[in-house]
Order: structure tokens, then sequence, then C-alpha cells
């Protein structure tokens, strides 16, 4: 059997594992049980990281009046209405009911990259960290740094396999498989489409803003900067446009690794 051949047999056949296990165990898999329903107002909204999540989980414990007092974390405190609650065969009924409204929301990949790198390589975290310790391993036993400039983090990537990818840039189309959507807004528009989304479930709650990147508004010079490090570049208190970290070999190695992204949702560099 070729290899080509026989890793596309290798992957069906844990495809169809999985899916094995998932119905005896009653287990909801990835990325079904990062879905969020409210079976009040029947709406599924599909999170995908890095495009306006954070606010529209927000949004979402608002809309249900179940916004807890300040300092909460909304990652956790809207684990509440996951689909990974009710089980694997009860997740599916939902998923198929057509009362409910299913919507998610999409970003240019070149951007998106971006945002994530910037978001999670100004310091060692629990998501960056095991990238900068691939990156620097061989280099002695010193204290991992947040040292990882743009270019390197894209060749980390381009190296990867998207599939095991941090869910903060795994490729898109992943999050939504072959989900039924009744909407797929864009994060280019995300208020004019986040508005209809309110017209089509007659909620008038607005979007909060958060977790935000702040980026600069003035003209800016034309060179890259895929050689500074996410940290160096937030010391500059409005980070550069998302075209200025590309150079033309980046730009093409991010267009193959989110090829399937760029292609389904019909982004390119500069939409």
């Amino acid at each position: 059997m070729q290899p080509m051949l026989f890793q596309r047999w290798q992957a069906s056949l844990e495809r169809s594992w999985c899916r094995l296990v998932y119905a005896v165990t009653d287990r909801v898999p990835w990325p079904l049980s990062k879905y969020l329903a409210d079976p009040r107002r029947r709406f599924i909204y599909c999170p995908i990281a890095k495009v306006a999540c954070t606010s529209l989980k927000l949004w979402m414990l608002s809309v249900a009046g179940d916004t807890p007092p300040r300092p909460f974390n909304e990652q956790v405190e809207v684990q509440r209405y996951s689909l990974r609650n009710l089980g694997h065969r009860a997740a599916l009924q939902v998923l198929k009911d057509p009362d409910y409204f299913s919507f998610a929301f999409v970003r240019n990949p070149w951007s998106r990259v971006v945002s994530a790198y910037l978001n999670k390589f100004q310091s060692v975290n629990i998501t960056s960290q095991p990238v900068l310790a691939r990156l620097r391993r061989g280099r002695g036993r010193g204290k991992v740094q947040a040292d990882a400039t743009f270019r390197e983090f894209i060749e980390f990537l381009s190296r990867g396999n998207p599939e095991k990818f941090d869910e903060h840039w795994r490729p898109q189309h992943l999050f939504l498989k072959d989900v039924r959507l009744d909407f797929l807004g864009r994060f280019e528009h995300l208020l004019r489409d986040f508005a209809w989304v309110q017209q089509r479930l007659a909620i008038d709650t607005p979007l909060p803003h958060n977790n935000v990147t702040c980026y600069a508004e003035r003209p800016e010079p034309s060179d890259s900067v895929a050689e500074c490090t996410a940290a160096e570049l937030g010391q500059r208190g409005a980070f550069p446009d998302y075209r200025r970290f590309y150079t033309p070999r980046l730009r093409d190695l991010v267009g193959r690794i989110y090829a399937e992204d760029i292609e389904r949702f019909g982004y390119d560099f500069d939409s």
C-alpha cells in the first residue's frame, strides 16, 4: 500500500474507532464537546478560538442572566451550557433538532494566527511552554524564555500536523466538521453579522468587547516584523497590522497550512 493511501486508511480507521468508543461510553467528542447550547432560547454557538469567542461567551452568559459577580472566569462559567454535559446521544439530538438555531464565526487565517501568536507568546504559559520547549530543545537546560519570533512559530507549525495543533491555532474547519450551521459570520464584519444573529434570535443584548488586541491605526512602514518576539512588540503599545508579520515565504507557509480554511471560507491574504 502506498504511504499516502496507508495514512488515509489509518486515519479512517482511527475515526471509526473513536466513533465507536464515544457511542459506547456516551462521551461527547471534540469539537462537539466545545459547543454551547441554550435550551431556553434554542440556539447553539460553535466557538472557534481566536474568533471573538471570549466576547461571545460573555454575551451568552449575559443573555441568560447568568453572569456572576466579578472576578469570574467566563471560560469556566459558560461550561454549564456545554454539550459535553448532555452525553453523546443527547448532544447529537440537540444538534439535529431543527428548532435550534446554530451559528459560528470564522476569521482570516493569516490574521488569526498572528492574533494567537501575540496573545500566547508574550510570556511562558500553559499554551506557549510546549512550543517554546521544543523550539529550544538541545540548547541546554536553562529556563524556557518567551523568545520565539513569529517566523520561528510559523516554521514550527509548518512541521506539525494541523489536526494536533493547540486549539488557538488549529484550522477553523476542524471546529465545524460536518455540523449543520444556520449562520456563519465573519470576524471582519463582526458587529454587522452579529446584529443578524441578534435579529434572528430576537435578543437585543449587546456584544461585550473583551480580550481585544490593540493594533496601530496610523500608517506604518512596510518592513516585516517577523524577526521580532511577541514580548518586544508588546512594548510598543499597539501591534502592527497583521500583514507586517509576513514575508512572502511566511505568507505562503500559512497559505499551505490553512489551505482548507482559505478555500472553504473564501479568504485571501488581504481580505
